[in-house]
């Protein structure tokens, strides 16, 4: 079930200047991740999350680290703390050691696209099962209220014979 208060977040993506255009000459690398970072976030948003900003770089190569160069996780920390932000999903999959990495030095939750969406699956699920526990219980209430009037309709009048 989604938090009862969204959690602030923010949406990191990373844009790998090595590869400009695509081969079959469509859209350019920033639009194609502008476009992930607008899915990402569409699907951050039905997981929960209330969605406050995006942050992107720019860069040749993903750092082994932390995806993102110094500078721009420096900067990333900065915006942390300063919107409040409880929640940074990455457009990219993350390795054990970036996701570590990233917690240590940006002191709040770190998540992926495939952590996200295992995460939207787990949320939907629960749903799920809340609305059945609710149809389940809206049964048994008429039920016992059918129960109640069959009991009024059949035992009462044999009762007065």
């Amino acid at each position: 079930m989604p938090p009862a208060v969204a959690e602030r977040t923010l949406i990191v993506g990373v844009d790998l200047t090595s590869r400009k255009r695509n081969p079959s000459g469509g859209l350019d690398a920033e639009e194609d991740v502008d476009e992930s970072l607008d899915e990402l976030a569409t699907l951050a948003e039905s997981a929960g999350a209330e969605i406050v900003g995006r942050l992107m770089q720019s860069r040749p190569s993903l750092d082994a680290a932390t995806l993102l160069g110094s500078g721009k996780v420096i900067e990333l920390k900065d915006r942390i703390d300063a919107e409040k932000i409880d929640l940074v999903i990455f457009d990219h999959e993350l390795t054990p050691t970036q996701l570590r990495n990233l917690e240590r030095k940006l002191d709040a939750k770190i998540l992926d696209r495939s952590q996200l969406i295992l995460r939207s699956i787990g949320t939907l699920r629960e749903k799920l099962i809340e609305e059945s526990i609710i149809v389940s219980l809206v049964c048994v209430f008429f039920l016992w209220h059918l129960r109640s009037a069959l009991v009024a309709v059949v035992v009462l009048p044999i009762a007065v014979l």
